[in-house]
């Protein structure tokens, strides 16, 4: 069975199984948000941001202006059978884009496109998110005119899991994904991910009803069966604003951050790449 047909019993599985629940469950069709929080320092969660990076490889040093586009749309949420229980379908879309800000054209270095049909549930203050999701990369016309490259057509599906628990100010979360219907096919299928967020009110900013504002501190890391220990670490701070969670509410969240990373590339063809970026962003949220 080759990737494509794989992935189109993928999204023919997904599909199927949305009509069930949707049939069998009384609950509410295309919610706010989700039951299942972003997670605040993966460089790869769904959202749309501006980041201004300056990243040192083995390859090059340059500063980037990193671009993310993406949204998530909810299909679908019900209670489940305990107190304090829901569940959610939706469907989740992004680009990922990187500019080399010291070329005349500020080159379009890399965009990675990413779409995922997420299931996700919370009990309280436990939950988590079961996602398949596509996800490949595509070099710029600019960066292919001015180097030599071998282009690799990098695309893989993948199954994901995330478990996350909140503790007080604290959110622990760990979990993994299954890569399948990889190109090239020699890459590994296993990736492993945790992370910890931390949060605290900052009551001096004046807030309109039903909106808080935060400091947030977050560590992300991911290790690759392909590249072990290490792959990737990335520490954010920053402040964000936005509604009361669970609050019937119309607006989303803003955080303005600081971000260090170091490990493999999270972007492109060169995943094989080690890279250092400190930078400041902004990100609009759910």
């Amino acid at each position: 069975m080759g990737p494509k047909k794989e992935s189109r019993l993928t999204l023919r599985a997904a599909l199927v199984l949305f009509s069930i629940l949707t049939r069998s469950a009384a609950g509410e069709t295309l919610p706010r948000g989700d039951v299942f929080n972003p997670l605040f320092a993966d460089p790869k969660e769904i959202r749309t941001s501006v980041d201004y990076v300056w990243t040192s490889s083995a390859r090059t040093k340059t500063a980037l202006v990193m671009v993310g586009v993406g949204d998530h749309l909810g299909l679908f949420r019900w209670s489940g059978s305990h107190p304090g229980e829901s569940w959610q379908v939706g469907v989740t879309g992004g680009i990922f884009a990187q500019f080399n800000m010291h070329t005349f054209s500020d080159d379009l270095l890399n965009a990675d496109y990413l779409v995922g049909l997420p299931l996700t549930w919370r009990l309280n203050r436990t939950s988590a998110r079961f996602r398949v999701y596509h996800q490949s990369s595509h070099l710029g016309d600019e960066f292919l005119l001015d180097h030599q490259v071998t282009r690799v057509n990098l695309s893989y599906e993948s199954s994901e899991l995330v478990v996350s628990q909140e503790i007080g100010a604290w959110r622990l979360y760990t979990g993994g994904e299954w890569l399948f219907a990889r190109y090239p096919p020699e890459l590994k299928p296993w990736v492993s991910h945790s992370g910890l967020e931390y949060r605290a009110p900052l009551r001096f900013i004046h807030l309109a009803a039903g909106r808080r504002a935060e400091w947030v501190v977050g560590v992300d890391t991911k290790t690759t069966q392909e590249h072990g220990v290490n792959t990737g670490f990335d520490f954010k701070t920053g402040v964000e604003y936005g509604p009361i969670a669970g609050s019937n509410r119309a607006g989303r969240s803003w955080s303005f951050t600081a971000e260090f990373y170091a490990g493999r590339l999270p972007f492109s063809q060169y995943f094989e790449d080690k890279v250092t970026s400190i930078g400041l962003g902004c990100q609009l949220g759910l």
